[in-house]
């Protein structure tokens, strides 16, 4: 059987029955949600990476550093984890949308996923365009009011401050990973845009990994994030990108995702950070 773990953010670790093992946008050391950190991970042959924003890349180097593990990632992330994280430019692959990889037994397929900006998130969820920057004292108390919106908090971690302009997000990429024992799993990282809504319709999924928006942002869109999980006719959704980023941070409501879920007959299973869980095809 493949087994999954979730830690914390969009990170999850997978291990396949021949021993390989997935890690998903590698977000760990600095994490609030993860009870482990890089150097416990025993084993990491491949990491897949959504697109190169800190919370889904900051640890890929030092995985890297450790295992000499292959990434598959998009053009701007590559060109970021090269100069900021020194990881040796063959093992990278870039990848684009359509691509199809095999990694001799799993196989990958890269989808187009949609990442949501501040901008847009607050003009759909008070109807009206945000503030300006130049309408605040300084810049600190404009990222204070986007982090209010953003994650519920306006502590900012010094760290992120540091780094937050290094990493760019470049292409939003999603993943449908399929074992050869017929077990596919739905790499859900998006925005719920009507065209990917759609576009989900032509996945066939045993799991999916539904990407959930930080803090209150879920609120008024849950059947539309349902919607990606139902149309990929998935039996079990494991929500992630739900817990605070920032201390302090608002958690996600995830009770009426879960009830328009239930109410179609799909397990959705939250897991319990660093807890192992065992798909069953």
């Amino acid at each position: 059987m493949v087994k999954i773990r979730w830690l914390g953010a969009n990170c999850f670790q997978i291990i396949f029955p021949e021993n390989k093992t997935l890690i998903i946008d590698p977000y760990i050391d600095n994490s609030l949600t993860s009870p482990i950190h890089t150097s416990e991970i025993e084993k990491c042959d491949w990491i897949f990476i959504t697109h190169g924003h800190y919370d889904h890349a900051l640890d890929a180097g030092k995985l890297f550093s450790r295992h000499k593990c292959k990434i598959y990632c998009n053009g701007t992330t590559a060109s970021t984890l090269i100069t900021i994280q020194n990881v040796l430019k063959e093992f990278i692959n870039t990848v684009n949308i359509g691509d199809r990889i095999n990694l001799n037994g799993v196989k990958v397929k890269v989808l187009a996923g949609h990442h949501t900006n501040f901008e847009n998130e607050y003009k759909r969820v008070h109807k009206k365009d945000p503030p300006s920057v130049d309408s605040f004292k300084s810049y600190e108390d404009y990222l204070k009011f986007r982090s209010k919106f953003m994650h519920g908090t306006e502590q900012i971690p010094d760290f992120i401050k540091d780094i937050r302009e290094k990493y760019k997000g470049g292409e939003q990429l999603m993943f449908l990973i399929e074992h050869k024992s017929g077990t596919r799993i739905f790499v859900a990282a998006t925005h719920p845009t009507q065209e990917i809504i759609e576009f989900s319709k032509s996945i066939d999924s045993t799991v999916t990994l539904l990407q959930c928006p930080l803090g209150n942002r879920l609120i008024g869109i849950e059947n539309e994030v349902a919607k990606i999980a139902i149309n990929s006719k998935s039996k079990i959704v494991i929500p992630c990108h739900h817990d605070p980023l920032y201390p302090g941070g608002a958690k996600t409501d995830l009770s009426l995702l879960k009830s328009i879920l239930e109410n179609k007959g799909i397990t959705f299973l939250e897991l319990s950070p660093g807890k192992w869980y065992y798909i069953k095809k």
